[in-house]
């Protein structure tokens, strides 16, 4: 089900965090967000519950791969350097955000990240954004797949992949429906800087029709010399022919809505972001 994103509802950006060296690009792209949605930001600072388990433990042992080496580690030490890692990220997070001037909490919590996430975005009804700040991962499908399909408060998913360069370019907007496109472009408005263009595209495999969609958008927008329709002959279900499309508009943040005609499932999510040049935004 489409939500609506207007960013005049989003009041919160949260920063998931499973490591003490995150990506900083994407760290300083959420406190950018948080600014622009004049939002609070949250740090969620998740350790695998599996770690939480063996510092249960008396002893933990770790094998090397030779299997010759063995070193017998306290438990204590081990949850020990669990908890300094936490506070290492929250000295990291306190200090951007402060830098920033914004109002952010930190958390740090154990269990599995789509749980610890979903759990984050459902305990009240505060819309939010979920930046992602790890590099991107085939093992990550699965978590986001069930973050955009799950019931929450979590309007949408900021990805970075290793190739983003955060140049500020063009916002390209790729609706799938006519009536989520308002929302859409209220919330690239406000995330791009000014005097930036914004650019709404639709593709299509009937010429024709994808006119005439275009024409339709374009006599229902408000005039605003920043918004230009671009169109393009792909058929359906040829995400890698988009994406080679809007690489070459110099793109500087993608907004997408999951389900459509960019990311239409959760297989072709992270081709796509591990080869955008920018930031890409998945919507619910």
């Amino acid at each position: 089900m489409t939500q609506n994103i207007s960013h005049r509802k989003i009041r919160r950006v949260v920063v998931e965090l499973s490591s003490i060296t995150p990506n900083v690009a994407a760290l300083q792209k959420a406190m950018e967000m948080a600014h622009a949605l004049d939002s609070e930001i949250e740090g969620l600072y998740i350790t695998d519950d599996e770690i939480e388990h063996v510092c249960g433990l008396v002893v933990a042992r770790t094998v090397n791969a030779s299997g010759r080496n063995v070193a017998r580690l306290a438990a204590q030490s081990l949850k020990r350097d669990v908890y300094l890692a936490a506070r290492s990220m929250q000295r990291q997070f306190d200090e951007l955000a402060n830098r920033a001037r914004l109002k952010h909490q930190f958390k740090s919590v154990a269990g599995r990240p789509s749980h610890e996430v979903l759990k984050a975005c459902a305990g009240d009804d505060t819309a939010s954004l979920l930046v992602m700040s790890e590099t991107v991962a085939l093992t990550q499908i699965p978590h986001i797949d069930k973050l955009l399909t799950q019931p929450s408060n979590l309007r949408g998913i900021l990805m970075i992949g290793p190739g983003a360069d955060m140049r500020s370019g063009p916002t390209i907007i790729v609706p799938q429906e006519a009536g989520t496109l308002p929302d859409m472009l209220d919330l690239a408005e406000a995330l791009t800087l000014k005097g930036k263009p914004l650019i709404i595209f639709l593709s299509g495999a009937d010429d024709r029709k994808v006119q005439e969609e275009a024409n339709q958008l374009h006599a229902g927008l408000k005039p605003n010399e920043r918004i230009n329709i671009l169109t393009a002959l792909i058929p359906q279900g040829q995400p890698q022919a988009m994406t080679a499309a809007i690489m070459r508009l110099g793109c500087g943040l993608v907004i997408t809505e999951y389900g459509g005609s960019l990311v239409p499932g959760k297989s072709d999510i992270m081709p796509l972001a591990a080869a955008l040049p920018c930031p890409l935004l998945i919507t619910r």
